[in-house]
């Protein structure tokens, strides 16, 4: 929560290309072409998604755990990617943005940023 409309809009709006990374867990084996996919950009409500970056890919017998890096952030929008390429999000937890990790708070804490975060979020 800030007070600080400019600060929060280079944030949160896409055009400042901060990116938001995520952990998400879903059901079945992501195949090679269906990261592909989702590293080019999918359809999401008839636009394409700017490319995602993937990061940690982990195949299990039934399921695939990934971080996922994107900067859009739009509505839902992981979730809708996931199932862009037939698959369904049954874990999504965002754990970084921008420079800011999300560490051990759990559902609901949240801490103050250092002086040093709110500037690099900032792009100063």
């Amino acid at each position: 929560m800030t007070n600080d409309g400019e600060w929060a809009n280079r944030v949160t709006h896409p055009s400042f290309n901060l990116d938001k990374e995520y952990v998400v867990k879903v059901n079945g084996v992501l195949d090679e072409k269906e990261l592909s996919l989702l590293e080019k950009g999918v359809i999401i409500e008839g636009k394409r998604t700017w490319p995602a970056k993937i990061l940690h890919v982990h195949r299990g017998e039934a399921d695939t755990q990934l971080n996922v890096v994107i900067h859009e952030g739009r509505n839902r929008q992981v979730r809708r990617m996931m199932e862009a390429v037939g698959k369904e999000a049954v874990f999504l937890k965002r754990v970084r943005v921008g420079y800011v990790l999300l560490g051990d708070l759990k559902p609901g804490q949240w801490r103050n940023l250092t002086e040093n975060e709110i500037k690099k979020l900032a792009g100063v």
